[in-house]
């Protein structure tokens, strides 16, 4: 068995680093060793296996930090999926993500990965026009949006900028179902 590892993250500025545990989340979708494996295997709580919880820190906010097992890992993958289903979404469909680096993100790209969906994330710090032309390419069944952004000494609120966003989207018809994450930080 590996011990915990660190993942740089290649998004954003700077190297940040996301510590995963055992036998890595990363190659879930295509293997394996996915959060729903661990469970069937009996390593859902860390009681029960020394390396069975993911680290989960939140980039936005450095001082936030816990540990998911991959019970509850799986619990939250389960329930996101099981709300696009609700919405509509269906294997093959595509689903914009608008987020900034927090855990949720990673969740989020998980249910995506159960249902069979393709997911494009949009970070965060993109401006309407810029996130308008995402969309736009993606022509997503769903968005995928937190309610705000912590930066230094600053809030971005998120859903002022989706809506600014929609205005600017020349192939979207109608409207778009959207799932908002509210960061407990700040109502946004």
């Amino acid at each position: 068995e590996r011990g915990p590892q660190e993942h740089p993250d290649r998004g954003g500025s700077g190297h940040v680093r996301i510590h995963l545990a055992a036998d890595q989340v990363d190659d879930g979708a295509c293997g394996r060793r996915d959060a729903d494996h661990e469970v069937a295997r009996g390593r859902g709580d860390p009681q029960r296996h020394a390396h069975g919880e993911v680290h989960e820190r939140d980039l936005d906010d450095p001082a936030a930090d816990a540990k998911v097992t991959y019970r509850e890992l799986h619990a939250r993958v389960c329930k996101l999926a099981n709300a696009m289903r609700k919405l509509g979404v269906k294997k093959g469909d595509r689903v914009t993500i608008y987020m900034p680096r927090v855990p949720e993100i990673v969740i989020a790209m998980l249910a995506c990965a159960k249902i069979g969906a393709i997911h494009s994330v949009v970070f965060g710090g993109f401006a309407a026009k810029e996130l308008a032309n995402r969309i736009d390419d993606c022509n997503p069944k769903l968005l995928v949006v937190s309610s705000c952004g912590i930066e230094p000494g600053k809030h971005i609120f998120y859903v002022p900028i989706v809506e600014e966003a929609m205005k600017f989207c020349t192939k979207i018809k109608g409207t778009i179902p959207c799932l908002l994450h509210q960061r407990l930080e700040l109502d946004g």
